[in-house]
């Protein structure tokens, strides 16, 4: 058993119930609701000369390890000057308009490993014109798009997350209807969310099964849309495939 201030304890069930509420409303059809989880993955993990995670006020940064359902298992570092162009499943099969409802990530339909903190903030989760890693996505999304600033000239990683990877194309008797991929933040911050919450070195720190029995259940809709779709009908997909390396 940790002993751990308590306040600190305590901010850490704030922080994981905020992202649990905003997992829920993600699922109820309001994909928004992702850059909430991005503002409280930037409290619990990210420093700056000015500022103070909250795994690091709890000493735990080094030793905690989380679940990594997607990404290439490689820092950009690792990778170095290879090619690879990679697009997190759910990038291709849940990331589509909202005007015809959508589908959830994919959270615990594939495998998962256990890594340390480092390895998983910084591996490289997309990687097309630029290579974006956990922490690349948690910080756009909270510091340029929204989640708690708004920058009106983003970085290029930014504007790779929101203008997409390919098409989306819905027939409605017989009727093509398509459109852009976009906002591939959204689905990615709900499954990092998915890690966090069934990360039991983290919930672990919490010390109470009643709270830990929360956050276990959030996976639970995992098969269903979010939403309703106005309409039936056929789905293609076009743009990159999952993973190629040239």
């Amino acid at each position: 058993m940790f002993n751990l201030p308590t306040d600190l304890v305590e901010h850490l069930r704030r922080q994981l119930t905020f992202i649990n509420a905003s997992c829920h409303s993600y699922d109820q059809g309001f994909p928004e609701e992702a850059l909430r989880i991005a503002v409280a993955l930037r409290v619990l993990f990210h420093d700056t000369k000015k500022s103070t995670s909250l795994l690091t006020h709890l000493s735990q940064k080094q030793s905690v390890r989380l679940i990594s359902t997607i990404g290439l298992g490689k820092t950009d570092e690792q990778l170095g000057d290879s090619m690879v162009f990679y697009t997190a499943p759910m990038l291709i099969l849940g990331s589509v308009p909202s005007k015809f409802g959508s589908r959830p990530p994919q959270l615990g339909r594939y495998p998962s490993k256990l890594v340390t903190f480092n390895a998983w903030w910084n591996e490289v989760v997309m990687s097309k014109a630029h290579r974006l890693s956990r922490r690349d996505v948690v910080l756009s999304s909270a510091n340029q798009d929204g989640g708690a600033h708004v920058d009106t000239a983003p970085n290029q990683k930014t504007l790779q997350l929101k203008e997409g990877i390919g098409t989306y194309t819905l027939a409605v008797n017989g009727v093509d209807h398509t459109e852009k991929l976009t906002d591939h933040h959204f689905p990615m911050l709900r499954q990092f969310g998915y890690e966090v919450l069934n990360s039991p070195e983290i919930t672990g720190l919490l010390q109470q099964s009643s709270l830990l029995e929360v956050f276990a259940t959030v996976h639970v809709d995992v098969g269903r849309y979010i939403g309703k779709p106005k309409h039936e009908g056929e789905v293609k997909y076009g743009g990159h495939g999952l993973v190629s390396n040239v």
